[in-house]
């Protein structure tokens, strides 16, 4: 995924199996204005030393882990991780449109194929070795120039993208010590946004602040389910030169893309940077448009997928 703007890495940490006693007693709060009409009335407060927002939080993000993974309570750790796109990546200085495979094995290889024009361009991070493969079969070693160590820095950025991305499909690795997940409230967006939600915001130790907007369904008169994440929210650091990014997943009960699989995910993916113009007004960009024809986790990829030969 040869993207030019390079995002803050979110690393997977083992997590814990359970969830903070009494989260499950309070009930969620109802939406006020979505879907239709008023809900119900607030649900008795919480034990006075904890912050309901994040009692809620909490409750909701666990909803929508159990939607992710079919109804059980927690996704696997993710080892190894694989996907095939039809891929459009439109960057500051190049346009590139074809099918894209990508391999990623914890913690530290990578494989990325783009076919496109007939030919097979191969790209694979093993560590801090790389090699290029043109669509003639001829391979290079990336270690020995200047302009082969800038792609190995660019694969090592695509790398920890994927884990990202195999972060926000799972959700799991998101949860962990000190993390929160605070309620923000239920919101509606529009255009490329548009949906009911129920906003949440991650928040991490030294990590950057990650926002979800998860589709919700009613559950009864005055409750609420989270499901799907739609909308997931990077918060950029200006200092780094990172762009907050947005990525929207959608379309994730497609037929074509739940074949025998024990877990869900979207059948279509769109990432976008929160640039500003010259008047200073917000402008997402769009740097990727993807159609996933398939997504594995923990299929126990190869090592020789991450060798020269």
């Amino acid at each position: 995924m040869t993207v030019s703007r390079p995002m803050p890495q979110i690393r997977t940490a083992l997590v814990a199996s359970f969830l903070l006693l009494g989260i499950l007693a309070f009930a969620a709060p109802a939406p006020l204005l979505a879907q239709g009409g008023p809900g119900g009335t607030a649900p008795a407060a919480p034990p006075a030393k904890q912050d309901p927002a994040l009692a809620w939080g909490a409750r909701f993000f666990d909803d929508a882990i159990r939607y992710v993974a079919r109804g059980r309570a927690a996704m696997p750790q993710v080892n190894d991780f694989y996907a095939k796109l039809d891929a459009k990546i439109e960057l500051d200085t190049s346009r590139q449109e074809g099918l894209m495979r990508l391999w990623y094995k914890a913690p530290g290889m990578f494989r990325q194929e783009l076919s496109t024009n007939g030919g097979t361009t191969t790209k694979i991070l093993k560590g801090e070795e790389g090699w290029i493969r043109t669509p003639q079969g001829r391979v290079d070693s990336l270690a020995f120039t200047p302009e082969g160590q800038k792609t190995i820095k660019q694969l090592k950025d695509d790398r920890d993208r994927i884990s990202d991305l195999a972060s926000f499909l799972t959700l799991q690795a998101l949860k962990g010590p000190g993390v929160t997940f605070h309620f923000d409230g239920y919101k509606k967006g529009s255009g490329t946004y548009a949906g009911n939600w129920i906003k949440i915001t991650r928040r991490a130790p030294s990590k950057t602040n990650i926002v979800f907007w998860l589709a919700y369904e009613r559950t009864g008169e005055n409750s609420v389910r989270a499901t799907w994440p739609g909308i997931v929210r990077v918060e950029g650091d200006p200092s780094k030169n990172y762009p907050t990014e947005d990525y929207i997943l959608k379309e994730w009960d497609s037929q074509l893309s739940q074949t025998s699989r024990e877990f869900r995910y979207p059948r279509r993916i769109e990432a976008y940077s929160i640039l500003k113009d010259a008047q200073g007004r917000t402008v997402p960009t769009r740097f990727l448009f993807a159609i996933v024809d398939d997504i594995k986790i923990n299929a126990g990829i190869d090592a020789t997928r991450f060798s020269a030969k």
